[in-house]
């Protein structure tokens, strides 16, 4: 039995060194998964601003298109049924 109490102080020692390099380990891990989680919301934040973007660009240019046609409309009918753009020769 000596044998053994001899020991199991230097396995507690081992083990506590071994947990304590765990934690480390495991505080780095840590720091990086705050780290990517940092990066992925700015990464869905700029994909979320190139969606309302080409949103907007595509209500704007329905809105450009409808208003070129009200427009081209009323020139035709304000000028006895010419085009707005006289035709090419």
């Amino acid at each position: 039995m000596p044998e053994q109490e001899e020991t199991i102080p230097g396995q507690l020692a081992e083990i506590r060194s071994r947990l304590d390099k765990s934690d480390q380990r495991f505080e780095k891990l840590e720091a990086l998964v705050a780290e990517n989680t940092e990066i992925t919301k700015d990464i869905r934040d700029a994909l979320t601003v190139g969606r309302v973007a080409t949103k907007v660009v595509k209500w704007l240019g329905g809105l450009a298109l409808a208003t070129s046609a009200i427009w081209a409309a009323w020139h035709q009918v304000s000028n006895g049924g010419q085009p707005p753009i006289p035709p090419i020769k």
